[in-house]
């Protein structure tokens, strides 16, 4: 489980992937990193 900074931490590069590759590249890069997490980083639920 990751701590909220860390958290934090991986929002804000994904907000910085966004603003250069754009919303698609940015999620294929979430499926390949977060493969069995993504939908827990996404909704932010356990």
């Amino acid at each position: 489980m990751l701590s909220v900074l860390q958290k934090k931490d991986i929002l804000e590069k994904f907000l910085l992937l966004h603003q250069c590759f754009g919303l698609e590249q940015m999620l294929l890069i979430v499926f390949m990193h977060f493969p069995a997490d993504w939908p827990r980083l996404v909704t932010g639920r356990y």
